[in-house]
């Protein structure tokens, strides 16, 4: 499997203004964990995006990455203290600090935050679309758009994706991609569009 990773900086009109297109090479630990909790429904221990150890056991375990746009909640039950999070912590994210990834990384090196505050970003929901059987190519695209309306310019060097896994009774998020990229400059007004396509050939 590969994934292309594509970075496009565009106007408020959607015309095209950057382009950055590059091969993903960073799914982190969480990642696999998480596949193989889903397989072998083994006790596993991952960490959450925010730092926290969390033992996944369950079979109501999900990798989730759609989600709402970042002022809109998403519910994932009706109990317990996790069982809701804002849009913008699911699916694709962005930050400022391009570090090279690793393996082991938890979180977002500095993830930019949403709103319309100096230094941030508004998230819009996290999309995907239909899977594409191009023979021989097999593919899904993720997508998010990402709009600054903070009044000055927002520097990106960072791009990943959130997971949200539902553990009743409740959910935690936990990333599970990072990749640096080139410094894309977002001034005010315009839009940031990432999109991730994971792709297997046969």
């Amino acid at each position: 499997m590969k994934v292309e990773l594509l970075v496009q900086r565009l106007d408020m009109h959607y015309r095209l203004l950057q382009e950055i297109r590059q091969p993903s090479r960073s799914f982190v630990k969480q990642f696999i964990q998480i596949l193989y909790q889903l397989h072998s429904n083994l006790a596993v221990s991952v960490t959450d995006y925010l730092g926290n150890v969390r033992a996944i056991a369950s079979t109501a375990f999900s990798l989730a990455v759609v989600s709402t746009p970042g002022n809109v909640p998403i519910s994932f039950d009706n109990t317990g203290p996790y069982n809701q999070y804002w849009g913008d912590l699911v699916g694709i994210q962005v930050g400022s600090n391009n570090t090279a990834p690793t393996a082991n990384d938890t979180a977002m090196n500095t993830r930019i935050a949403h709103g319309k505050a100096a230094g941030q970003l508004w998230y819009g929901g996290s999309e995907i679309e239909d899977p594409v059987v191009a023979a021989p190519n097999v593919s899904v695209l993720l997508r998010r758009y990402f709009t600054n309306l903070s009044g000055g310019a927002v520097t990106v060097r960072e791009v990943g994706i959130h997971a949200a896994g539902h553990i009743a009774p409740g959910a935690y998020i936990f990333l599970i991609c990072r990749d640096a990229i080139a410094d894309v400059v977002v001034n005010n007004n315009e839009i940031l569009r990432v999109q991730y396509t994971p792709q297997t050939t046969v």
